[in-house]
């Protein structure tokens, strides 16, 4: 199964609340991130969700380290290319309203 583990997922496995104690989703979160790493599932990050982790992660974190941490999720998750032209076949494929109740 592919899994697109999205950026609070990723948040509850790799930074501590302001009060240095684990995110209360870590366990779960981290459990997902382990099927991926064992090659259970495969495992998906959208691009723009590294920034984001970079970011967070470098609040508590030295600038290597930062950057070891991005590598290690690259080794383990893939980032899958998707552009303009996979949304417009969605939408031309009947894909769903983008605005909830609309």
């Amino acid at each position: 199964m592919r899994l697109l583990l999205d950026a609070n997922i990723l948040l509850d496995c790799l930074i501590l609340e302001a009060t240095g104690l684990p995110r209360p989703g870590k366990a779960a979160s981290g459990r997902l991130l382990e099927l991926c790493d064992r090659g259970i599932h495969t495992g998906l990050v959208a691009w723009h969700t590294l920034s984001i982790l970079a970011y967070y992660y470098g609040q508590q974190h030295r600038t290597e380290a930062t950057g070891a941490m991005i590598d290690g999720l690259l080794a383990v998750l893939e980032v899958p290319a998707v552009g303009h032209r996979d949304a417009t076949g969605w939408r031309t494929a009947g894909g769903g309203a983008l605005c909830c109740g609309r």
